[in-house]
């Protein structure tokens, strides 16, 4: 985005922009349950690694003592089962010894621990052994699926990647987590695992590249034929082209070639500041780069930044991307939220939007729910301000747009 580029307009754009109703990739709820089951990124993993350096396990990312992931789903949920909760007086006890953590009050994380294993833990590995089981309507264990939080979880390994030789316990469990989330992201992806037999680990990744690239193009193309068979059906990427407007930015924290291919905006629009699929970061050089110029054996891991408090920077380009983001969020007149829920994961930009306010800068920001509790949430995390406007997402039309000057 060159200096003297004008922004009128800038669009920060999260997963609901790519989810079922819109684009089918997956997010929200069915993202964060196909990180904690694991499922099939060994696959994705043996393809794009050789697996005689680092080697991580099946099974979920979850163990049985990972009880400090469920007191903090807990915490930061504010409605259903997982918030009433809250009075039982396990999670009560449980307080009480975290605020006072001596040997006569072990019993209390005992019991606490143990209604985790119990109740989550040992459910969880249920429902992954029988796939025609699934999680109780209005139970703990469906809710906490929805919801878990993974923040700190992932925030302790992120150090771990300064010496991953030794630190190669937890980097697995890294590795298990980034490639899992990566496998849902691209799951509706056509892409032949078969094809990649005999042979060598840069042309899998060289195929696996040129593969990824066909299949969201091939997306794009199928979502353009039935816009065009009917328009009001057109995903919010290309409402967002159709404005033809040449002082135009996008934000967006999703990972795919979407915002761009869909919405016609060059790269100098658009930046990513959540990562791409196509970028990988080699975990011992930190070197980060579209996965076919890897040439070596090198261990890489997706370059992309997944719900935790830490955001680490480590290569220029991501800091390209911020300084976009930073000054489109800054600047624009007009700046819209679409798909995107605010969330105490990304603090990073609900600074920059409270900096915007701060400046008696307007954001209108597109609801799903119906219920107010979008609202709610957005408020809680920036703070009661009058230059906060709340749509439904239903309004974000075309039609609605230009009345609206656009």
């Amino acid at each position: 985005m060159s200096e003297k580029m004008k922004i009128k307009y800038a669009f920060l754009l999260g997963a609901g922009c790519e989810a079922n109703a819109q684009l089918g990739i997956s997010s929200g709820a069915e993202f964060k349950k196909d990180i904690v089951f694991s499922k099939g990124f060994k696959t994705l993993y043996g393809l794009l690694n050789s697996e005689d350096k680092f080697n991580p396990n099946k099974g979920s990312c979850l163990s049985w003592n990972s009880h400090k992931i469920f007191f903090q789903t807990v915490s930061e949920t504010e409605s259903g089962k997982l918030h009433e909760f809250k009075e039982n007086p396990i999670y009560i006890d449980y307080l009480k010894y975290l605020t006072n953590p001596k040997k006569e009050n072990e019993d209390k994380k005992e019991k606490f621990k143990d209604y985790y294993k119990t109740y989550i833990y040992d459910e969880l590995n249920n429902l992954a052994k029988d796939n025609s089981i699934v999680a109780p309507e209005n139970s703990i264990l469906k809710e906490f699926l929805e919801n878990v939080s993974l923040c700190s979880f992932l925030d302790g390994m992120f150090s771990s990647l300064r010496y991953p030789t030794k630190y190669e316990i937890t980097v697995n469990k890294l590795l298990k987590i980034y490639f899992s989330a990566y496998k849902s992201i691209i799951k509706k992806f056509e892409i032949n695992y078969e094809s990649y037999k005999n042979k060598t680990l840069h042309e899998k990744r060289k195929c696996f590249a040129n593969e990824l690239r066909f299949a969201q193009q091939t997306i794009m193309e199928n979502k353009k034929k039935d816009s065009e068979k009917n328009p009001k059906k057109k995903c919010y990427y290309e409402i967002i082209g159709e404005l033809k407007s040449t002082d135009t930015a996008i934000i967006t924290t999703n990972y795919t070639d979407f915002s761009m291919g869909l919405s016609g905006l060059p790269e100098d629009r658009v930046s990513y500041i959540h990562g791409k699929l196509n970028l990988f970061e080699d975990i011992q050089s930190k070197r980060v780069c579209s996965l076919e110029d890897f040439e070596n054996d090198e261990v890489v891991m997706p370059f992309l930044f997944l719900p935790s408090g830490v955001k680490p920077i480590v290569c220029d380009w991501q800091i390209q991307q911020y300084e976009k983001d930073c000054r489109a969020i800054r600047e624009a007149e007009n700046l819209f939220v679409l798909g995107y829920g605010a969330n105490s994961d990304d603090e990073h930009i609900a600074n920059f939007l409270r900096e915007r306010l701060n400046s008696s800068k307007k954001i209108i920001w597109y609801c799903h729910s119906k219920d107010g509790t979008e609202e709610k949430k957005v408020r809680k995390i920036l703070g009661e301000s009058s230059y906060i406007e709340f749509r439904k997402s239903k309004e974000f039309t075309l039609e609605n747009l230009t009345k609206q000057g656009f």
